[in-house]
This record gives structure tokens, sequence and C-alpha cells, in this order.
């Protein structure tokens, strides 16, 4: 009888120590100042913004037709305001996440640009 009394009681506190937290928590955020509970915390205030995507296709468009040469790449990027360029064959598979800041360019087996777009 005794053991089923200790049970118990370990138990009563538990359900004790956990209601309290769910109180506190229902109350306002952690570390919240005196007289603001019930205030939120605006979630996208610990969040960076999104980077800027700079990257402008158009003014590269000239090179289609072009052989890529390490130069010309250099040029596309400085002109496109690109971060990275990517080279990419006719019809090679390639990942289709979106990269801020990144020029693809596309070119054929003699290494002609086929396509510019950013991405």
């Amino acid at each position: 009888m005794m053991n089923l009394r200790a049970v118990i009681f370990v138990f009563g506190i538990g359900v004790a120590v956990l209601g309290t937290a769910v109180s506190k928590a229902q109350r306002g955020t952690p570390g919240a100042s005196e007289g603001s509970e019930g205030v939120v915390a605006n979630p996208n205030e610990n969040v960076s913004p999104l980077p800027a995507d700079d990257c402008n296709a158009e003014a590269g468009q000239y090179a289609v037709g072009m052989r890529a040469t390490p130069a010309l790449l250099d040029e596309l990027k400085a002109k496109t305001r690109a971060t990275v360029v990517r080279v990419l064959r006719e019809g090679q598979p390639v990942t289709r996440e979106y990269r801020f800041g990144r020029l693809n360019v596309i070119v054929d087996r003699s290494q002609r640009i086929v396509r510019i777009y950013c991405g």
C-alpha cells in the first residue's frame, strides 16, 4: 500500500509540474518583460531576409551563339551581376533548385552558347 501511495504522489508531482509549464507557455513568450503577457513575438524577427536576386540574364543575351570562353564567361558574370556562372551542356541533367545570383549558360557540343538564364 505504501508503494502505491508513493507512485500516486510522484505522478501527482509530475502532473503539477507539467500543468505549470503549460500555464506559463500560454501566458506569454519566454523572456517577455513584466506587463507584456499575451504579446507574441514576431516570428520573422530573427529570420534574415532573402538575398537580392540581382542576376539579369537579359544583359547577357548578346552572347548567345558565341563560343563560351573563360574570358566571355567572366564578362557575362560581370554584365549580368551574377555571383556564380554555371556552364551546362544541352540535355545535361541538372538540379532544379533556384539559386539567387546564379547565371546558367547552356552550350552545345562545340561550346557555343544556346541559352542564358538566371536561377
